[in-house]
């Protein structure tokens, strides 16, 4: 391999891999949320949504908060995670997706649980 020339394009590193994403159709979608987007876009620095759905997955596969956390980084970015239910309160209510029913974390019995 020759060394690099003034004038060379950067060598970039490749992306990471996302973890790959089972969606189950008979599932629900989980609730993915961003404090750093919410920040961004109440400052008027964004119009991104800091709320976000993934496609629907089964509760079988959500057995902890890790995993889905993962789950929503991989789809949206390094901020976001799974919503617990203490998030769904007025910091979060505009953002919310209606007429859905989606997971979020329950940390009290420390499970997904139907969020509306």
């Amino acid at each position: 391999m020759e060394p690099a020339k003034p004038g060379d394009p950067t060598p970039t590193s490749p992306a990471p891999t996302a973890t790959p994403f089972v969606s189950d159709p008979g599932g629900r979608p989980l609730l993915c949320l961003s404090e750093q987007v919410l920040t961004a876009r109440v400052a008027g620095a964004s119009e991104e949504s800091p709320a976000r759905l993934t496609p629907p997955v089964a509760k079988a596969a959500l057995a902890d908060w890790p995993t889905t956390t993962v789950m929503c980084s991989g789809l949206f970015g390094a901020d976001f995670h799974i919503a617990s239910t203490t998030d769904l309160s007025t910091t979060w209510t505009e953002y919310l997706p209606a007429d859905t029913t989606y997971w979020v974390w329950d940390a009290t019995n420390g499970q997904v649980v139907a969020a509306p």
